[in-house]
C-alpha cells in the first residue's frame, strides 16, 4: 500500500509563512524599539568625544593636525552633584610646614659722650669685661685713640641677645664714623665714610646787604658763602671790593642720604661780578688726582699770598703816611691796615712761611711776624692769644690760624693791625698783587678746557663758554668745543667734576 506523502502543498506552505510573519513582527518591533531606547539612554549619560576638525584634504594638512590624544575634549553639561552631608568620611587635616626658629634680636645701647666719660666707663655700662675693653683700645690704637673721645659726640653699642659685645660705633660728623667690630676673639677698627647721593644746584643773586645774608636769601647756605670767599680769596678782598649791586653765581654739589639732604659739597664753578671786574673759577680734578681752582682759561687762582688775613670784617684804618693816632693824639705814619673785628676772630697766615717772632712787642701787644720765601715779611699786632704751635722758628702754611683778634698794646678797641714788607720796605696790602701759582699742565689742558666749557654752559654763561672755546685757535679744538657745549644741553645727568 503506498504511503501517504507528508510534504505540504504550496498553498499550505504560503499559509504557514503568513502565520509566522503575523506572529513574529510585533516581537521584532519590540526588540528594535528597545535597542533604540537603550542607545538614547547611553547618549544622555555617557560623555561624547566631539571633534570639530575637518578631514584633511592633503598630506600637509594631515601633518599639521595635533595627535588624537591632545585634541580638545568637551564633556556634555551635567547637573552638579549635591554634597553628601551625612558622609562618614573623615576630613583631611592640613599639614603645616615647620618654620625655622626666629633669629635672636640684637640689643642696642645708644648715647652721647658726657663730661668725665671714658671708653672704659661706657663699656662697663654695657657689661663688657675690663680685659676685653683693654683689647679693644689696643686694637684701635692706630685708627683712633679711644681715651680721647670728644664730648657730645654720639655712639652706639650692639650686643647679642645673650649680652655679648658685637660692635661699637662712634660718630664724628655727617661724613664719617668710627666702627669697632668683634671678629672671633679679635677686634677690627676702621673709619668709614658715609656713601652719599650727589646732586647739583645753582645759586645766583646780587649783593644787597652782605655776602652771607644774600647767599642765604637766594637759596644757598652759610657754608656756601664761606667757600665762595675762599675760592676768590687770592683775587678779591671781601672787605673793600664788594659793593651793593655786585652779582654772584655758582654751581655747587649737594649731598644726600636716603633721600634726605645732609650737607653741601664743593663749589664746582663760580662767577663773581664786581663793579670793576668779573672773576670766574673752575674746579678741576686732574687725572693724577690733584684738584685745584683755576680761571676758565686755565690760569691758577691759588696765589702765593691771600688777599687778607681774616674773614668778614671792616677796615677801620687804611695804609697812609699821615694818620691821627687815637692813643698818642698826634699824626703818625700808619704803614699797615687795621681790620676791626670781634675779639677771638681767627687770624690766618697770608702765605707759607716761618715764624720770625711770637710774643709781646711793646705797643703792638701780642705780636706775630712771619717771613715768606726770604723776600716778604708779614706782621700781625694786638692779638688776644696765639695759635696752637706758633713759636719762633716753626713753619706755618697758608691759611693756618696763627692767632686771634684782640686789643692788647696801644689799642682803643678790638682789631688787627696787619703790615706787609718786601725786602724790608713797607707795601700797601690793599694794592699788593701776589705772584701766581702753577697753571694747568699741558698734558691735562684739553681735559680742563672741556670741563671749563661744560660748567660755564651749565651756569648759563654761554658767551663766556664761546670765548673759552675759541681760546685755542686750532680749528679742531673749536669744533670739539662746540660738540661739548651741545652735549652739555642733553646730558644733564653728567658729572661736573
Amino acid at each position: 500500500m503506498d504511503k501517504k506523502s507528508t510534504k505540504p502543498s504550496p498553498e499550505e506552505h504560503i499559509e504557514k509563512e503568513k502565520d509566522i510573519v503575523k506572529t513574529k513582527w510585533p516581537a521584532a518591533i519590540l526588540v528594535i524599539s528597545t535597542c533604540v531606547m537603550g542607545i538614547l539612554w547611553i547618549l544622555s549619560v555617557a560623555p561624547v568625544h566631539k571633534t570639530t576638525v575637518t578631514k584633511p584634504v592633503n598630506k600637509f594638512q594631515k601633518a599639521a593636525l595635533p595627535p588624537k590624544d591632545s585634541r580638545p575634549f568637551f564633556p556634555l553639561a551635567t547637573k552638579p552633584k549635591k554634597p553628601n552631608l551625612h558622609s562618614k568620611k573623615t576630613p583631611v587635616k592640613p599639614t603645616l610646614k615647620k618654620l625655622p626658629p626666629p633669629k635672636p634680636k640684637s640689643i642696642f645701647l645708644t648715647g652721647s659722650i658726657l663730661k668725665n666719660d671714658s671708653f672704659s666707663k661706657i663699656m662697663t655700662k654695657a657689661k663688657v669685661a675690663p680685659n676685653e675693653a683693654l683689647k679693644m683700645v689696643k686694637a684701635s690704637k692706630k685708627v683712633l685713640n679711644l681715651s680721647k673721645l670728644q664730648m657730645n659726640k654720639n655712639y652706639k653699642i650692639e650686643l647679642s641677645s645673650t649680652g655679648e659685645f658685637n660692635r661699637f660705633e662712634y660718630y664724628f660728623n655727617n661724613s664719617r664714623y668710627y666702627r669697632l667690630k668683634k671678629r672671633g676673639s679679635t677686634y677690627k677698627a676702621e673709619i668709614i665714610n658715609y656713601k652719599f647721593d650727589t646732586d647739583f644746584k645753582i645759586v645766583k643773586g646780587s649783593i644787597k646787604n652782605s655776602l652771607i645774608a644774600d647767599v642765604l636769601e637766594y637759596g644757598g647756605s652759610y657754608q656756601n658763602a664761606l667757600d665762595l670767599t675762599e675760592v676768590f680769596a687770592w683775587d678779591v678782598n671781601f672787605f673793600k671790593d664788594i659793593r651793593k649791586g655786585d652779582k654772584f653765581k655758582f654751581l655747587v654739589e649737594t649731598k644726600s642720604r636716603d633721600g634726605k639732604f645732609v650737607k653741601d659739597g664743593k663749589i664746582l664753578a663760580a662767577i663773581l661780578q664786581t663793579r670793576k671786574k668779573t672773576f670766574d673759577a673752575i674746579y678741576f680734578k686732574a687725572p693724577n688726582g690733584s684738584a685745584r681752582y683755576y680761571t676758565s682759561e686755565g690760569k691758577p687762582l691759588v696765589k702765593q699770598f691771600l688777599k687778607a688775613p681774616l674773614k668778614y670784617s671792616r677796615i677801620s684804618s687804611r695804609y697812609t703816611y699821615r694818620r691821627f693816632h687815637p692813643v698818642y693824639k698826634k699824626y703818625l705814619p700808619h704803614l699797615g691796615v687795621d681790620y676791626a673785628a670781634p675779639i677771638g676772630t681767627p687770624v690766618v697766615a697770608l702765605a707759607d712761611g716761618i715764624v720770625a717772632s711770637a710774643g709781646r712787642n711793646g705797643r703792638a701787644g701780642k705780636y706775630v711776624a712771619l717771613t715768606h720765601y726770604g723776600v716778604y715779611r708779614t706782621a700781625y699786632s694786638h692779638l688776644s692769644k696765639f695759635g696752637r704751635g706758633v713759636k719762633k722758628g716753626k713753619k706755618v702754611h697758608q691759611g693756618q690760624v696763627i692767632g686771634y683778634v684782640g686789643t692788647t698794646g696801644a689799642s682803643t678797641g678790638p682789631h688787627l693791625d696787619f703790615q706787609l714788607k718786601k725786602f724790608g720796605k713797607p707795601i700797601n696790602p690793599l694794592s699788593f698783587k701776589s705772584p701766581g701759582g702753577p697753571p694747568v699742565k699741558k698734558a691735562y689742558k684739553d681735559a680742563f678746557m672741556q670741563n671749563s666749557i661744560q660748567k660755564l654752559y651749565v651756569l648759563e654763561e654761554t658767551e663766556k663758554a664761546t670765548i673759552v672755546a675759541a681760546y685755542d685757535k686750532a680749528p679742531k679744538q673749536k669744533q670739539h668745543a662746540k660738540k661739548i657745549i651741545a652735549s652739555s644741553i642733553t646730558k644733564s645727568d653728567r658729572s661736573y667734576n
